[in-house]
């Protein structure tokens, strides 16, 4: 087991590094990662706002809920 991960360390984590570390890898990662936390905001606020669960549903509407969201 420790060979294979000196053989990894050595060998494949350097390759895979420098195809890591390019400018337009490093571009695309940047483009990914900035609208991850908006995105999952949108989804809570899609699923809060379309509920697939029909009590939880009706008690955002009795509670005036439905109307927010």
């Amino acid at each position: 087991m420790a060979n294979i991960s000196k053989v990894l360390n050595d060998k494949v984590i350097p390759i895979i590094m420098k195809f890591v570390n390019t400018r337009a890898i490093t571009a695309m990662k940047n483009g990914m990662l900035y609208p991850i936390p908006f995105i999952i905001v949108g989804a809570i606020f899609l699923i809060l706002g379309q509920f697939p669960y029909k009590p939880i549903a009706s008690y955002f509407t009795s509670v005036g809920l439905d109307s927010i969201l």
